[in-house]
């Protein structure tokens, strides 16, 4: 299924914003998600919050992100909200590992 998370050509945001839309639909089980529809809208609920916000964490794990249930509650809670949200993040962050792994172990 296509997100249809399009942006400026070349952003880095499109890429964040694929990712977060499988995140919803794999979490919620759902085929398709609409964008901007919010994480209520779409079934979620305070357990499919705290698995999306796992996943997201593990995806994003290189950079310093503060991501909370609550967020997901509000009207940024919504596939394009949660994007934007890890990209503010992306580009506060020192570091900006594409995998958010260390060398060590």
């Amino acid at each position: 299924m296509a997100s249809n998370c399009q942006t400026s050509p070349g952003n880095n945001q499109e890429n964040t914003c694929q990712q977060i839309f499988n995140i919803f639909r794999e979490v919620l089980g759902l085929e398709d998600v609409d964008l901007h529809a919010t994480f209520l809208d779409l079934g979620g609920d305070s357990l499919s919050a705290m698995l999306c916000i796992a996943r997201i964490r593990q995806l994003f794990g290189g950079i310093d992100l503060e991501l909370s249930i609550e967020e997901f509650f509000m009207d940024q809670g919504t596939v394009a909200g949660i994007a934007m949200i890890v990209d503010q993040a992306k580009a506060c962050s020192p570091t900006t590992d594409r995998h958010g792994s260390d060398a060590g172990g």
